[in-house]
């Protein structure tokens, strides 16, 4: 027997319990005695069998057998579910199974924990314990691709998702938000699914072997110098978008970078910015240095009579209100010229 136990199938009936001869017809005759809120009738043929019968009407077939000299039961099913060959046969694969050393009462048991152990079910424990492992803004993308893009997955219990599963989420993705989101999507349900592993929530990572989009080629054309000339006379002075946009063109920083800029990041005495390394995709400090036509957008807005810049305070805010709109007019540097 699994583990040592020795396993103790009833060849009659529980001590205590009452033995019938169970047919359908039987079956249907059985009533509780009066007084009695639970009774099990046993069947005479097949040990450890019966037909349970409660106060309020529910009558249930269950199995019933030793093992470690501990009694376990096991429902089967409702007698208007289950007929009583159907029953009688389960009854006898578990039976059989508690001689090979099975133990099906634990097994169902185990079934139904695995049921409540969905996707959706386990990622906020997921993020909660890798949150400071990331930057704020990894952080915010890896939370909307398995809140959002895998969605599909959140009611499926983690052992019920496998490769297939995982594929036609990939191949979904990719239609719906391009082969870079898909591939993105890919990378961090390989990080879900391999935490779960090393937490014991899985045995086995569907991801493995799962076919990794091909990610659409980087970007390699830059705005040529009469595009820059071009673009910075249609620009006027002082105007909040257009000093973004030439912040974009004069420092060459990322779109994020610039939306993201705070003042304890800008040094005007030594004309540079640094960036911390908490906002760097390489997570390594980043210092750009400033050139005088930079400094010259700058300068007034720090000594801004209407709002005083705060060494936390985002330089975007005194550029303009509202950071998305920040962030669209410096995307236009590259979006409208790519």
């Amino acid at each position: 027997m699994a583990g040592g136990r020795r396993a103790n199938v009833p060849m009659t009936c529980p001590a205590g319990g009452h033995l019938v001869k169970l047919t359908t017809t039987a079956a249907k005759a059985l009533v509780l005695p009066p007084g009695t809120k639970d009774k099990t009738f046993w069947d005479d043929e097949l040990g450890g069998f019966g037909l349970r019968l409660r106060e309020g009407g529910s009558r249930n077939w269950v199995v019933q057998y030793d093992l470690g000299g501990k009694s376990r039961r096991v429902t089967l099913g409702s007698t208007s579910l289950l007929d009583i060959g159907t029953a009688r046969a389960k009854a006898k694969g578990m039976l059989a199974q508690v001689r090979l050393g099975g133990d099906p009462a634990t097994d169902k048991h185990t079934r139904r924990a695995q049921a409540a152990e969905t996707f959706g079910a386990l990622l906020p424990r997921y993020l909660i314990a890798n949150q400071g492992e990331w930057r704020p803004q990894s952080f915010k993308q890896v939370e909307r691709r398995l809140q959002k893009l895998a969605r599909p997955l959140h009611p499926l219990p983690l052992t019920s998702i496998n490769r297939r599963t995982i594929s036609g989420l990939i191949a979904d993705i990719a239609e719906s938000n391009g082969p870079t989101a898909a591939t993105n999507a890919h990378g961090t349900l390989s990080g879900y699914f391999s935490w779960l592993m090393r937490e014991g929530l899985l045995d086995q990572s569907p991801m493995l072997h799962s076919n990794k989009p091909k990610p659409r080629p980087g970007r390699a054309r830059v705005p040529t110098e009469d595009e820059l000339r071009a673009m910075w006379s249609a620009l006027t002075d002082g105007d909040d978008y257009s000093d973004i946009v030439k912040l974009v063109i004069l420092t060459a920083c990322r779109r994020s970078e610039i939306g993201d800029l705070r003042w304890g990041e800008i040094d005007l005495d030594k004309a540079v910015v640094e960036i911390p390394a908490s906002r760097m995709k390489a997570n390594r400090p980043h210092v750009i240095p400033l050139s005088g036509p930079a400094l010259e957008i700058l300068r007034p807005r720090s000594s801004s009579q209407f709002s005083e810049p705060q060494a936390g305070g985002k330089v975007a805010a005194l550029l303009i209100t509202h950071r998305p709109l920040a962030l669209y007019a410096a995307a236009l540097v590259f979006d409208l010229l790519m």
